[in-house]
């Protein structure tokens, strides 16, 4: 039978969500981590983390199953876990899975006449009342879904809680990246409309600016 990370994480969550304390860790732990407030290889102690987070020690073990799913937490051989940071290689290699998920979902997007945009341009209509993290996630995340491919789409989501950190960590480096953020998405909005195949040179750009910023000390 074969191993399906996605699945497997996809029934963690699942039943997490039942725990509003578990995501709230799971969330904070994954950010801290991401951003680099706990230092690489730090010991987990459940006690000491549970008392730092506010949260059961049940809650927290089931945020660091979802985080070892994600590479955020190495277990060692004798059982015991530790903090295992993103280091520039993992954030250019994450990226470079990202920006091939994209840019094949653009590919099937302007090989496909029926597709429908209609959802990003929504977003683009919403953007101004919405966070501005939420609607960059968002506009990234639909234009996966839209394309129809279901591994792209699998792979999208084994990746996506981990992207989404990085967005926020782009934000805090950059503030014109949110100014010119809407004009961004409307330009590959516009060319995916137009069926435009310069569409996925524009996409790369912007998603390589992205990478240059996570990757700042």
């Amino acid at each position: 039978m074969r191993y399906n990370l996605n699945e497997e994480v996809f029934k963690i969550q699942s039943t997490m969500n039942r725990s509003g304390t578990v995501q709230a860790v799971l969330k904070q732990l994954r950010r801290d981590i991401v951003f680099k407030n706990l230092k690489d290889e730090t010991p987990v102690t459940e006690l000491q983390f549970a008392e730092k987070y506010g949260c059961s020690r049940a809650a927290l073990r089931g945020a660091l199953t979802v985080l070892e799913k994600e590479g955020l937490i190495t277990v060692m051989p004798n059982g015991t876990k530790r903090i295992s940071s993103l280091s520039h290689d993992d954030i250019n290699n994450l990226y470079e899975m990202r920006t091939y998920v994209e840019c094949s979902a653009a590919r099937h997007i302007l090989s496909n006449d029926h597709t429908d945009i209609s959802r990003l341009i929504k977003v683009m209509e919403d953007a101004d009342n919405m966070d501005f993290l939420e609607c960059d996630s968002l506009f990234h995340e639909i234009l996966v879904d839209i394309s129809g491919n279901k591994v792209l789409k699998q792979v999208w989501w084994t990746i996506a809680p981990v992207i989404r950190e990085l967005f926020m960590l782009n934000f805090t480096h950059s503030e014109k990246i949110k100014d010119t953020l809407k004009d961004r998405h409307l330009i590959i909005s516009k060319m995916l409309l137009e069926k435009d195949e310069k569409v996925i040179d524009v996409l790369k750009n912007h998603i390589s600016e992205a990478r240059e910023l996570s990757v700042l000390e």
